[in-house]
């Protein structure tokens, strides 16, 4: 599989210098590190539930107004995802890291300008819905990084970076305290957009790094296949030998069938069922917890619910993965049960 011209120039220079000072086996630890610490900080979004009483008091927006931001947030992190993957299939993760350096950092920026400035909330929905596509961009390439240097350990590799994102508002839900964030007592909006634009950049830019890793993992499969040794584990056997001027339109046409599938609807319409609730919880928690327990710290509550949420996550997994493989049961039918309990 060759390089992608993108992948090569946004890769090129980083790849020589890496691997002149660094083994291969030093350079997957360290992609795999800064990847999952990228996780461990890429949950601001699920943070929005500390924002919501700052907006309604200070900006006095609306509840309406606050979903209808939140609502941005969720289509910027979800309508993307197909793109997001073709380009990553056709260009590799660095192209994400790239995305999500040129989304995050202006994204929280532009929400620190409207908290000044007193903007319309249209400019702060804007705002978090290029978070929402950043927030994307960032964990898949941190979870494709990892899949990809270590396709042996495709268990780990993958359970690992879900449960860091998932403890990612628990952390973030502690950072926030801190009183250099905190103006009268109250969270500070303008200084904690700003402190998540400068984290943002820097993480990107770690993550272009750790992307770079991937194509110096496939350059070294690639020459070992070339001189007749073993398959390159990050290929798929039934395509060994096709030909690399055909790998785009290949791909075009898997996106193409893809996209035709019926089976594909019946999935989003799923997803849009058991997602949608969540994201709206998650979005008007901060509320729900004033009208309801108005002595409890919304913190708390955003930390409770990023431990269980996590520890679902990872239990309903590994559950789908016992009943697929011992009792044949599909996955499709799970989903079905799962909406249904939800509702």
């Amino acid at each position: 599989m060759a390089l992608s011209s993108i992948e090569t120039a946004l890769t090129k220079h980083i790849r020589s210098l890496l691997q002149t000072h660094f083994s291969t086996k030093s350079l997957k630890r360290l992609a795999c590190s800064i990847s999952l610490i990228s996780c461990l900080c890429a949950g601001s979004v699920l943070l929005f539930a500390l924002f919501t009483p700052v907006l309604q008091h200070q900006l006095h927006y609306t509840q309406f107004q606050i979903n209808i931001i939140g609502s941005f947030t969720s289509i910027g992190m979800y309508l993307p995802l197909p793109v997001l993957g073709y380009l990553s299939d056709c260009h590799g993760p660095v192209l994400l890291s790239v995305i999500s350096v040129l989304f995050f950092s202006p994204g929280y920026t532009l929400a620190a300008t409207v908290v000044q400035n007193d903007w319309s909330f249209w400019y702060l929905a804007i705002s978090f819905g290029l978070i929402g596509c950043a927030t994307s961009a960032l964990y898949f390439t941190a979870l494709l990084t990892c899949a990809k240097i270590y396709p042996k350990s495709k268990g780990l590799t993958i359970s690992a970076p879900v449960t860091c994102y998932g403890l990612s508002s628990l952390i973030g839900s502690r950072v926030l305290k801190l009183s250099c964030l905190q103006k009268n007592g109250e969270l500070d909006l303008y200084r904690c957009f700003k402190f998540f634009s400068f984290l943002y950049l820097f993480l990107g830019l770690f993550n272009w790094v750790s992307a770079s890793v991937v194509s110096i993992e496939r350059d070294v499969l690639l020459r070992k296949h070339e001189d007749g040794e073993n398959t390159p584990l990050l290929t798929d056997p039934n395509q060994e030998h096709e030909n690399n001027d055909d790998l785009v339109p290949n791909l075009k046409s898997k996106f193409l069938k893809f996209i035709k599938d019926i089976s594909t609807y019946v999935l989003l319409f799923s997803l849009l069922l058991s997602i949608g609730p969540s994201e709206m919880y998650i979005t008007n928690m901060g509320s729900l917890v004033k009208a309801i327990t108005p002595n409890s710290l919304i913190s708390d509550q955003v930390a409770i619910h990023a431990v269980f949420s996590t520890l679902s996550r990872l239990s309903l997994g590994a559950l789908s993965d016992f009943l697929v493989t011992n009792y044949q049961i599909s996955r499709s039918w799970l989903l079905l049960s799962i909406i249904v309990l939800g509702f």
